[in-house]
């Protein structure tokens, strides 16, 4: 299934910050993360770009509510909630 993204808004995959080092963080003690890889934009986009890195804020995402793996830790969000681009990671 394809998904495409309207006007300013796009489709990103969040970060999955299982590890700090190596170590395996548990379940419990993970915090909800706030950067996110951008996968699709939307034809209005002007800022951002498939691959960039984001950081966003806590409640400017929707997720995808789509079955299945292809959809998992994805989500919509508009380009004018991008807190700022994260280069040379």
């Amino acid at each position: 299934m394809k998904l495409t993204p309207m006007g300013t808004r796009l489709i990103a995959k969040q970060f999955d910050d299982d590890k700090v080092g190596s170590i395996i963080v548990p379940d419990m003690a993970k915090k909800v993360s706030l950067r996110a890889t951008v996968v699709a934009i939307g034809e209005d986009c002007d800022w951002i770009k498939a691959g960039d890195t984001i950081l966003f804020g806590r409640y400017a995402r929707f997720d995808i509510p789509l079955r299945g793996e292809e959809w998992k830790d994805h989500f919509i969000m508009n380009e004018e909630d991008i807190l700022c681009k994260i280069e040379g990671e």
